[in-house]
């Protein structure tokens, strides 16, 4: 007799267990669809960040070379500095001087102007001999 009174109990708290597991599923998959949402927001925003930082450096690349076509013979070490910047390093011979950009580099004779250059390029691997 008293399994009768039992039974609806149990019935009624097992019904009341799963509805608030339900919810507290729907409650979990709503909150990871938010975080999702945030998560692409933020995917996107670092997206468009490297297509500017993209454009800045072909940008940046372009008036590089055009900046090493405007080299002339004969121009001082100031106008070369003016156009390409500071050289990352420079070797100093007797009768002359070298400027290196990256494996560019330009040559200054003794007076010191500019006597020839070779622009950089990635492609290109020098062997240097002693």
């Amino acid at each position: 007799m008293k399994l009768i009174y039992i039974l609806p109990i149990f019935f009624l708290f097992a019904f009341h267990v799963k509805a608030q597991n339900v919810d507290s599923l729907k409650n979990a998959v709503s909150s990871l669809e938010d975080s999702l949402e945030l998560k692409n927001g933020e995917i996107e925003k670092l997206r468009l960040k490297i297509e500017k930082m993209e454009k800045e450096s072909r940008a940046r690349l372009i008036k590089e070379k055009e900046n090493w076509r405007k080299l002339e013979r004969y121009m001082t070490m100031k106008e070369v500095k003016k156009l390409l910047g500071k050289p990352e390093s420079i070797d100093k011979f007797s009768m002359s001087t070298r400027w290196w950009y990256g494996n560019g580099y330009v040559d200054f004779n003794a007076y010191p102007a500019v006597s020839g250059w070779s622009e950089p390029r990635k492609e290109r691997i020098e062997i240097i001999e002693h």
